[in-house]
């Protein structure tokens, strides 16, 4: 961490009130009230002024501390990210010098290897030509042998075996010498490169597949994971279905057998009702015919009442009628 240093200007105004304290020393002492007053009014307004000015000093001060904690904070953080920046160029220049020693590499593998088939196929080559020649001389010395020929068939293959010689020279077998092929072919650098740029081509190719694939195998476990627990779930869920699905039956089983119950208390109601009902209409027959008989009873007993009127109405006369025949 930084210190806070005071300001430079902090002892200098010491030094000044120093100074002052001396001078008002050093007057003379003999002087008026007058002079008095007037030095006592300039010391008050020198303090005002030296009070003044300390709060100005004391707040140059804080203002000089927050600006050093400001600005050695500022360097830290400038640090901290030269150092991260630095440390990204070299890890960035690092890679770059790591795939360009690689590729270097590479190119003279594939050089080597190239050259070594070359040298195999002209070597190949070489051997079959040297065999086939052997196979060739081993052929016509066997028909030279098998064949019995004259003197004069002798002679006159002989002369045409010379004259075709002689015709057809044959070319003066050269040495051979192995010519490198990167200078029988100025295209030859050009093919390893091509070669090289596929390689790494390959190479980052496999590389992004490996990371597809790391992140396809994490993806795939976290995901057989979920699957996993969900097959869980489904499992624990099938089995309380099954098992509210037994219950269901159950409280089916239940339900018909009380609407059952029911239904046979229903009936049982209906038909004591539908007796009521007989009961009731039997009663009301025998009482309407109660009622009816009642009322030829009072009919009846009305006409007797009124024929006994009549009878003692006639008995009245009579005895009228024969009380006057007396």
């Amino acid at each position: 961490m930084a210190r806070v240093q005071e300001s430079r200007f902090a002892a200098l105004m010491n030094d000044d009130k120093k100074s002052d304290k001396q001078k008002k020393n050093k007057k003379p002492p003999q002087q008026n009230q007058n002079q008095q007053q007037q030095q006592s009014k300039q010391t008050n307004k020198k303090n005002k002024k030296k009070s003044k000015d300390q709060g100005q000093n004391n707040n140059d001060q804080a203002t000089g501390r927050q600006h050093l904690s400001s600005v050695n904070s500022n360097d830290s953080v400038n640090e901290n990210t030269n150092n991260v920046e630095e440390w990204n160029q070299w890890v960035s220049r690092d890679a770059e010098n790591t795939e360009e020693a690689y590729e270097k590499d590479l190119e003279a593998a594939l050089l080597l290897s190239k050259l070594e088939i070359e040298e195999k196929k002209h070597l190949k080559k070489l051997v079959k030509t040297t065999e086939n020649g052997k196979a060739e001389e081993s052929n016509q010395s066997k028909k030279k042998k098998k064949k019995v020929m004259s003197l004069e068939e002798f002679k006159s293959t002989d002369l045409e075996h010379k004259e075709s010689e002689k015709s057809e020279s044959p070319d003066p077998v050269t040495p051979t010498k192995k010519i490198p092929p990167h200078k029988a072919n100025d295209k030859y650098f050009d093919k390893v490169e091509d070669d090289v740029s596929k390689i790494l081509r390959k190479e980052k190719i496999q590389e992004e597949y490996k990371k597809h694939y790391a992140q396809e195998s994490v993806m795939a476990s976290k995901y057989q994971a979920v699957i996993e627990e969900k097959s869980d779930e489904i499992s624990k869920l099938k089995e309380q279905y099954e098992k509210l699905a037994e219950e269901h039956k159950k409280v089916k089983k239940r339900n018909k057998q009380l609407c059952f119950i029911l239904a046979e208390g229903e009936m049982k109601d209906k038909t004591e009702v539908l007796l009521q009902v007989e009961e009731l209409s039997h009663v009301k027959d025998e009482l309407t015919d109660q009622i009816c008989f009642y009322w030829e009873v009072a009919e009846l007993t009305a006409e007797l009442e009124k024929e006994r009127s009549k009878v003692h109405s006639l008995k009245s006369e009579l005895d009228k009628v024969k009380g006057k025949g007396k």
